[in-house]
């Protein structure tokens, strides 16, 4: 199972993330990063499908979203999936998962 589906050629909505550690909680200090969510074929770690900035919504309780961009999610796949988290010297990356674009009737 998918930690998250979209349907092929979906754009322009909002999608919610929640961010976790691996313990559950919520990472320190979500305010002071910038985000990114980014995609890739997993036989192509380096050919990303999405690199999209995302917006903090609350640090509190580590929801963050971001749009989805159009002629981003074009063919029927299984991706991996991850969010960048960034500031000054430092650079991490958490949720990482599993993503499926299916096919849309």
């Amino acid at each position: 199972m998918a930690d998250m589906e979209i349907p092929q050629n979906d754009e322009g909505y909002t999608k919610t993330i929640y961010l976790r550690e691996s313990d559950g909680s919520v990472p320190d200090n979500m305010g002071d990063y910038t985000y990114k969510f980014k995609a890739w074929r997993a036989r192509y770690p380096d050919a990303l499908i999405a690199d999209i900035a995302c917006s903090m919504e609350d640090a509190v309780t580590g929801k963050l979203y971001y749009t989805i961009q159009s002629g981003g999610f074009t063919d029927v796949d299984d991706l991996k999936i991850e969010v960048e988290m960034s500031k000054a010297g430092v650079r991490r990356s958490t949720l990482a998962g599993d993503l499926v674009i299916k096919e849309s009737g």
